[in-house]
């Protein structure tokens, strides 16, 4: 008991003294620290030249050792409203050959970087985005003009601060340049550092290099602010690199935000569940009960690390408010889904778009809009915004008091037995108070489906529809409906019309798949139409035996059908049974010589069996019929991949002409690009293709290859985010992360990925080579 309280105070106050000695192993997470006081004594140096402000203070004693005390600042819970509606520093945003709004470069990019910004972060992140696309990495030590750094094309890591300094001025964001010290609790060591004071409405410090731009940690140390109006000031930079070397720093006292009470500890900790949670916490003065503690444990029973709730991961959060949402307690999720809103790092345009979609599913729109208004990157990201409008939201999107009855009745109608029999969509939003809403009609429309009663729901979804035409769910549960009243056409051909739209959102996409195939059967009063539109159901759900059985069926009985033999070749080129999906394949071919599909599956299996002169004469057969076939163009163009570039080029080029929204000829276009040197080029082409497609991995990649090349570990790094969360088994992912950790010399992080990459996929020469390379 002694021994764990003991470890457990070390924990809880964050190691309070001679923290960097005694316990250098421990990996300390600084967004828990409020403030370090520090003890610094600097050789033949006497005075004050530490900042005095309100987020640092400092007392200088007669044997010249000072005492600083540094606090943490903290601006989750802030929005930055952008553009500045008061600016009483405009003084502040006056040029100067250094930092250079004026420069034409910086003018037109600083409009570009700030047109979608609501928040003065999104315009600090978008800057900082700006200087690692457009500068590479230089080992300079000097420090230029801006003309001279823009001409160069290349910055060292002060430089890109001060071009970032450049565009927030040119985005009318005054800020100031401060030079200071980053100080690592874990090892002692010291390096200079460099970061922005910004002009919010009040001076906040900002990192822009950081990856949560709300968080400035207390382990940095302010030494000169500056806003380099003369050369002088430059000599601040070389004083920094003068002054650690004659430096001693420790630290005295650190203290976190949370005040910790034991609730009951009469056991041993075990690892038994019914063990773990045994602390509550208190915060400030609160003498309530806030939530539990979670104890980590290691297999043998011992104390590893507590976690309070705020500590949690966003996931388990959002986890935690689903299963209020889903047991009735809206009130409950809508707290649990904001606090997991502020746990998203702001640059995470991936994360904020899926959890934007989540949320609106489920009515919770504002929270919804805040993860879209931290969007950095439009090119990338803003069809898909434009979708999750079109798809989610209604035209008249409710206040946040009125959302949450709207988010109630989605609870009741898709688990209505958490709630009581006699609770109906009435009682939680009353009809006639909220008529005039479509989504309010809409929501009417699902309960009434969900409840078998498609004559009430069909004229509610009519409501809805009349209010806002364009809405995609709406059309969908449209369709839905008259499936279920037996009205098979029009279902069958709004699903088949939502089906040609890119909806981007792969599930909706599915759902609208099976639906116009389930109304396709249902329509077909022949067996054999029937039973081939339930195949085409099963294939698209993956059950590929139950579609094979069908076609198999249909092939006995109605063996003149091609369309039946061609869906069953398919279905044995996924089975990679390349025998019988030939033997099928020419069948159909037989039945319907002239049919493209078909032509192009054959040319498809004979690639698969390395026919390649068969496969191309298949495929130039259909571009004869149809010289606008993308399909035929793309089967070409990869057709040459391996033996001419320029003709697999222009194939792809010919795509783009009759199809520009073409994911795969967008990369491939841009690879050609980046092979040839033009890297600007292929990096728009690979925007433009994930402006289709987010989930489209190569695109990705390929982004990813051109910041590694520059040495930007931090946009590398950026551009690999989503491939993570879309396939963390892709073992190229653990590949570039492993030429990440190269550049930033971080040996060890790079042979565990490039071992990773190859316990994936053995046959990675790329990740062999790499790591044979590090041993």
């Amino acid at each position: 008991m002694k021994k764990f309280l003991i470890i457990f105070s070390l924990l809880i106050f964050l190691f309070i003294v001679d923290i960097q000695r005694s316990l250098a192993e421990i990996n300390i997470d600084y967004s828990n620290i409020s403030e370090i006081t520090y003890k610094i004594s600097t050789k033949d140096i006497n005075d004050n030249i530490f900042i005095e402000n309100n987020k640092q203070t400092n007392t200088l004693t007669k044997n010249g050792i000072v005492y600083i005390k540094v606090f943490s600042e903290n601006t989750e819970d802030k929005t930055f409203t952008y553009p500045l509606k008061k600016n009483k520093f405009k003084k502040n945003l006056k040029s100067n050959k250094y930092i250079d709004k004026n420069d034409q470069r910086i003018k037109t990019s600083s409009e570009k970087i700030s047109k979608d910004c609501k928040d003065i972060l999104c315009v600090v992140k978008n800057a900082q985005n700006w200087t690692e696309l457009n500068l590479q990495n230089s080992d300079s030590t000097t420090i230029r003009t801006t003309k001279e750094i823009l001409d160069s094309k290349n910055a060292n890591n002060t430089e890109k601060l001060l071009i970032i300094s450049s565009l927030l001025k040119a985005s009318n964001i005054p800020n100031k340049i401060v030079i200071g010290i980053n100080y690592n609790i874990e090892d002692g060591s010291m390096k200079p550092n460099n970061w922005l004071s910004v002009y919010t409405g009040d001076w906040v410090d900002v990192d822009p290099r950081s990856n949560n731009l709300n968080l400035f940690t207390a382990n940095n140390i302010r030494v000169y602010e500056t806003f380099l109006d003369n050369d002088t000031d430059l000599a601040y930079f070389d004083n920094i690199n003068k002054l650690i070397p004659n430096m001693t720093v420790s630290i005295l006292n650190t203290k976190s935000n949370l005040q910790i009470s034991i609730d009951r500890f009469n056991n041993p900790i075990t690892s038994d569940v019914s063990e773990i949670n045994l602390l509550k916490y208190i915060r400030g003065d609160s003498t309530s009960q806030l939530g539990e503690i979670n104890v980590e444990i290691d297999n043998s029973g011992n104390f590893i690390n507590i976690k309070t709730r705020n500590d949690l991961r966003q996931e388990e959060i959002i986890k935690e408010g689903f299963r209020a949402f889903v047991a009735g307690d809206v009130d409950k999720a809508s707290k649990d889904f904001e606090a997991a809103s502020t746990q998203f790092p702001i640059n995470n345009d991936y994360l904020n778009v899926d959890y934007s979609v989540i949320l609106a599913k489920i009515g919770m729109f504002e929270l919804s809009q805040q993860r879209l208004s931290n969007i950095s990157d439009y090119q990338i990201w803003g069809k898909r915004i434009e979708k999750i409008y079109l798809t989610y939201y209604p035209k008249t999107v409710p206040s946040k008091d009125q959302e949450i009855n709207f988010s109630k009745a989605i609870s009741l109608t898709n688990f209505p037995k958490n709630y009581s029999s006699n609770i109906t969509i009435e009682n939680i939003l009353p009809y006639k108070e909220n008529k005039s809403y479509d989504y309010a009609n809409y929501l009417y429309a699902k309960y009434y489906y969900k409840k078998n009663d498609p004559k009430q729901a069909y004229k509610y979804i009519q409501k809805a529809l009349r209010i806002y035409p364009k809405n995609y769910e709406y059309q969908l549960l449209k369709a839905q409906i008259q499936n279920s009243k037996a009205k098979y056409s029009q279902a069958a051909k709004i699903a088949d019309k939502l089906s040609q739209e890119n909806l981007h959102d792969k599930k909706l996409e599915e759902t609208v798949k099976l639906l116009k195939y389930t109304a396709l059967a249902n329509k077909s009063k022949k067996t054999n139409e029937r039973n081939f539109y339930l195949a085409n159901y099963y294939f698209e759900k993956s059950d590929l035996q139950k579609a094979k059985e069908l076609l198999e069926k249909n092939i006995t009985s109605y063996p003149k059908d091609s369309e039946n033999y061609l869906l069953l070749g398919r279905i044995n080129i996924l089975q990679e049974d390349y025998k019988k999906a030939e033997q099928n394949i020419k069948t159909a071919l037989k039945l319907n010589p002239d049919d493209e599909t078909t032509l192009l599956a054959y040319g498809d299996i004979n690639l698969l069996l390395k026919n390649r002169q068969q496969a191309y004469d298949s495929y130039t057969k259909v571009l004869k019929k149809n010289k606008k076939s993308k399909d035929a163009l793309k089967r070409i163009a990869a057709y040459y991949e391996f033996l001419s570039n320029r003709n697999c080029i222009n194939y792809y080029k010919q795509v783009l002409e009759y199809y520009p929204d073409d994911v795969k000829s967008l990369t491939k276009l841009a690879y050609s690009y980046y092979l040839s040197g033009n890297t600007e080029k292929a990096s728009d082409l690979y925007k433009q293709a994930l402006s289709y497609n987010q989930n489209y991995l190569p695109a990705w990649f390929g982004l990813s290859k051109i910041a590694i090349d520059s040495k930007n570990s931090y946009i590398a790094r950026e551009y690999l985010i989503p491939v993570y969360y879309i396939n963390k088994l892709n073992p190229e992912y653990y590949y570039y992360s492993g030429l990440i950790d190269n550049i930033d010399k971080n040996t060890d992080s790079a042979k565990e990925n490039f071992k990773k990459a190859l316990e994936l996929d053995p046959s990675n020469i790329r990740a062999l080579l790499e790591l044979k390379k590090l041993n």
